[in-house]
């Protein structure tokens, strides 16, 4: 492999440790009721923004309150990036096709 595509590959590898610190997915919605918007943001192990007011929201349409315990794969998030950034950065050492 060339040295450039070894750079890159652990470039790529180490970049994903980003997503421990910020967001991977944000959701905003807009209404009328709610002139700055709601903003839902999630993160590997966990949800931020105005979960308690979605939720309320969530409520009237017949939806399920969204809670970090609904989610079993918060628990094992962390640990899947980790084995991502590990083995990006061993295919970059190692070489090999």
């Amino acid at each position: 492999m060339r040295p450039s595509s070894r750079i890159l590959i652990a470039f790529a590898a180490l970049a994903m440790g980003i997503m421990l610190w910020q967001p991977i997915w944000r959701i905003d919605l807009w209404a009328p009721q709610y002139p700055e918007g709601l903003v839902l943001q999630i993160y590997h192990d966990s949800f931020t923004g105005n979960v308690d007011q979605i939720n309320g929201l969530n409520h009237y349409i017949g939806m399920a309150v969204i809670q970090n315990d609904m989610f079993p794969e918060f628990e094992i998030m962390r640990y899947a990036i980790g084995l991502l950034i590990v083995w990006g950065v061993a295919a970059a050492l190692i070489g090999r096709r």
